[in-house]
């Protein structure tokens, strides 16, 4: 068996042949942490 199953998570095996992901900066602004440090299970 040479293909390996795929995980529960739908990740695959490893591969050393993937490149590196772009890991340009960004600016998180003031809005938009606002935004995602909400809870969402409450009503405005």
């Amino acid at each position: 068996m040479s293909q390996k199953p795929l995980h529960y998570d739908g990740s695959g095996p490893i591969t050393k042949n993937s490149s590196p992901t772009d890991s340009k900066p960004f600016i998180i602004t003031d809005e938009a942490r606002k935004n995602i440090s909400g809870n969402p299970y409450t009503l405005k």
